[in-house]
């Protein structure tokens, strides 16, 4: 009895020892499949691990039938067994070694997949940044503009109403005489017959009355605006 419980306690402690060994083993390989992945040329040494594997096999398979077994069918027999059941096991395992590689491959892509997303959010980041800059500036270039205009606008108004008074003056009671002086100057600069500049000087001083007395009310009431 009590070799049959010692018995079971070993043979637990081996299957106990054996799942430690087994995870660890599964540790060393996901690490390296991890390792040869994210490297830059991870198709070249996963074609590398591939093809050193089936070497190991087809050494083993060559040591255990070629030379032990080649003159005994029955130990061929066998070894037909044994390669059936260890075939399933060493499947599964290149199955769970892709299901890493998978696993590993999927984590690189959602890594560069987010490093993308980070720079795109930092470029539009900047984009924004250049609008708000492009929007101040044509803020700016539009308020010069209307400025300027404002100041045309203001130059033009002013000049006009300058103009207005000078005709104002012109055709006042007051200046009368500037006809008398303009036709002076005109006979001294021009040396003309005196009879052609009276008979100009009193046309155009007659024009000059009759438009002054015609609109001397509009006049006087626009110029008291003015002032």
């Amino acid at each position: 009895m009590v070799l049959d419980i010692l018995i079971d306690m070993f043979w637990n402690f081996a299957n106990l020892k054996n799942i430690i060994i087994f995870l660890f083993l599964v540790v060393v390989f996901y690490k390296f499949i991890y390792k040869v992945i994210s490297s830059d040329d991870y198709k070249k040494y996963f074609a590398i691990f591939i093809l050193l594997s089936f070497i190991l096999i087809f050494i083993v398979f060559y040591i255990n039938i070629i030379i032990h077994s080649r003159d005994d069918d029955f130990k061929l027999g066998e070894f037909g067994d044994f390669a059936g059941g260890v075939l399933n096991p060493i499947l599964a395992f290149f199955s769970f070694i892709c299901l890493l590689a998978t696993i590993i491959l999927q984590q690189k892509e959602l890594k560069m997949s987010r490093e993308e997303l980070e720079l795109t959010r930092e470029e539009l980041e900047e984009q924004g940044k250049t609008f708000e800059k492009q929007k101040e500036q044509m803020e700016l270039q539009t308020f010069d503009n209307k400025f300027f205009n404002m100041l045309e606008m203001f130059s033009h108004v002013r000049g006009s109403v300058l103009n207005t008074k000078i005709i104002f003056e012109f055709l006042s009671p007051d200046g009368v005489n500037n006809f008398e002086k303009l036709k002076i100057l005109l006979y001294d600069k021009l040396f003309s017959s005196s009879i052609f500049i009276d008979s100009g000087f009193e046309y155009f001083n007659n024009k000059a009355q009759l438009k002054l007395s015609s609109n001397k009310g509009a006049l006087n009431y626009d110029f008291k605006d003015e002032k």
